[in-house]
């Protein structure tokens, strides 16, 4: 993992644990910009437009774009749902990481090493992270991502993507994941 990687992890973790304090998630209503400081033109608040735990990309929409995404996909506005993230955009390295914070309950690490539009590749690291509405229900999720491009040519052994979820105070490897979700997004 890149230091700038891990200091974005370290950061946007340290926010989200102090602002849930003894809940499973933190309220929206402690979500500030200045929160996130550095990384806030790096993130995304999503909401979701159905109750309960699994959220389809159909029912996830945009509350908030940060300007690095707004640079990259400048059609995609706020309000508008997670099924319309173009492929190849840097959104998209953040989508894969939504599905499991909303089957899963908790934040989430989703990072790997792909072709990037071209013969580039990008390595990124995107950190999802749960916040309830005014009731405690899991409904927003804030994503965060790290990513560099390279003119790096990969070979299909340096291909690949990893999970990892927040349990108990720690990052640890997804169990479980289907291979499908395993494979490149």
């Amino acid at each position: 993992m890149d230091t700038a990687e891990r200091r974005m992890t370290y950061r946007v973790t340290s926010e989200w644990v102090a602002l849930k304090r003894h809940h499973s998630f933190p309220s929206i209503d402690f979500l500030h910009p200045k929160t996130f400081s550095v990384d806030w033109e790096n993130c995304v608040l999503v909401r979701s437009l159905v109750a309960g735990e699994n959220s389809p990309d159909e029912a996830l929409e945009f509350e908030f774009i940060g300007s690095n995404f707004r640079k990259d996909t400048p059609d995609l506005a706020t309000g508008e749902r997670l099924s319309a993230v173009p492929p190849q955009s840097l959104l998209s390295l953040s989508a894969p990481a939504l599905s499991e914070l909303y089957d899963r309950q908790t934040a989430i690490i989703y990072s790997g090493i792909r072709p990037w539009r071209g013969a580039n590749a990008v390595y990124f690291r995107s950190i999802a992270v749960p916040f309830s509405n005014s009731t405690g229900e899991l409904t927003y999720a804030l994503v965060a991502l790290s990513y560099k491009v390279t003119k790096d040519a990969l070979r299909p052994d340096q291909v690949g993507t990893e999970f990892f979820e927040f349990c108990e105070g720690a990052w640890l490897p997804m169990e479980g994941l289907p291979e499908a979700k395993r494979a490149i997004a």
